[in-house]
């Protein structure tokens, strides 16, 4: 699967951690722990710990069932198999993944904020109110 997508061993490592932050960072969005989701997808929770923390390298139909299992489609999980890299989004995500809820919130409300001025729609209604 991952043949042909990395030009080193250090690159196939940083790809894993990336997509497991990914991972990690929407099962923790939706509310759910390791044990919930990996039941969902027929797996042992600490299957799930080593695939979230990039220890661990997965097949595409189990990436396929835990983007189904999170209501997210596989390129939100690894855009890197699907051409979309993005540095940046990388370390917003690890950043979030290790606030408290109440921190992700806020940080949510403010890029609403953020977006919604630099559309000039100052006055539109919050759309995001929490987890």
């Amino acid at each position: 699967m991952y043949e042909g997508i990395y030009q080193s061993k250090e690159e196939k490592q940083e790809s894993l951690r990336s997509i497991g932050n990914r991972i990690c960072f929407f099962r923790k969005n939706t509310g759910m722990t390791q044990a919930q989701l990996a039941s969902l997808v027929d797996i042992d929770y600490r299957t799930l710990s080593r695939y979230e923390n990039g220890n661990s390298e997965m097949g595409v139909n189990l990436l396929f069932k835990i983007a189904a299992a999170l209501h997210v489609s596989v390129d939100d999980l690894a855009p890197e198999w699907m051409g979309r890299e993005d540095a940046q989004t990388d370390e917003i995500l690890g950043m979030f993944v290790g606030m408290s809820a109440d921190q992700r919130v806020k940080i949510l409300e403010y890029a609403e904020f953020l977006l919604m001025k630099r559309t000039g729609e100052e006055n539109a209604p919050v759309l995001y109110r929490g987890m």
